[in-house]
């Protein structure tokens, strides 16, 4: 069943599914499909309402799944633009022998490799933001230790799509190699998320307690994130 509403101008069309379900759930599958799923018997109206007041969170992840799907994938050319530590660095290739390298000098991200191929060069830069990210996180894991009696087994950069970093059952902290493209306060976030997954291994009450005492201001961070994340690629 399809249901729609209006909000600030735009109307808002989403697909509706019954279920044997205590709550209303809403998803969005990219580009731009809502599923609300909901409990057997409850009005539309209450449905409308609801999904109603998620409408700015709703637009938001829309212009998210469309800036994906539109925006240009890096060419990995010189002079092109780059985030490090949520700054913009600026591409500079060195084509010659000797050893493949990348350094920061200032806002210029210099990158030396043999040919100026694609491949090559994204591999050295994903190399260099996945030491980069291990070096950041293990200091601010270091420095966040003191809010923690747990203590993490291990600390490790990986690929991860779908998220920033996780912490597993046995306290291992995982953190996706992009995130020393944000910014300090975000990457702080981040760990201090993960860390608080050693006690609470949940996202429940409790657990965002425990965030905010250490960053009162951690939603601020978050929602850097949703908006910025998009950029935080090669």
């Amino acid at each position: 069943m399809k249901l729609y509403f209006v909000y600030a101008g735009k109307t808002i069309e989403f697909n509706v599914i019954y279920s044997r379900r205590k709550t209303i759930k809403i998803a969005i599958e990219a580009p731009d499909n809502i599923i609300v799923s909901a409990p057997i018997g409850v009005s539309q109206i209450l449905i409308i309402n609801c999904v109603k007041e998620k409408a700015p969170w709703i637009l938001k992840k829309i212009y998210m799944f469309k800036n994906m799907e539109i925006k240009a994938k890096h060419e990995f050319k010189s002079e092109e633009i780059f985030l490090y530590l949520g700054e913009k660095v600026k591409l500079q290739l060195k084509i010659g022998k000797g050893e493949e390298k990348v350094r920061l000098e200032g806002d210029t991200l210099e990158v030396k490799v043999l040919e100026e191929n694609k491949d090559l060069i994204r591999n050295a830069l994903e190399l260099w933001y996945r030491e980069k990210t291990l070096e950041t996180v293990v200091e601010r894991v270091k420095y966040y230790q003191r809010y923690f009696h747990e203590i993490p087994r291990n600390i490790r950069v990986k690929q991860q799509k779908r998220r920033w970093a996780s912490c597993t059952y046995y306290n291992d902290l995982l953190f996706n190699w992009r995130c020393s493209m944000a910014k300090g306060e975000v990457i702080d976030y981040i760990v201090v998320h993960e860390m608080c997954h050693m006690v609470h291994k949940d996202h429940s009450k409790n657990f965002w307690s425990l965030v905010a005492s250490i960053l009162p201001n951690y939603h601020l961070q978050e929602e850097w994130l949703k908006i910025n994340g998009i950029d935080m690629e090669l």
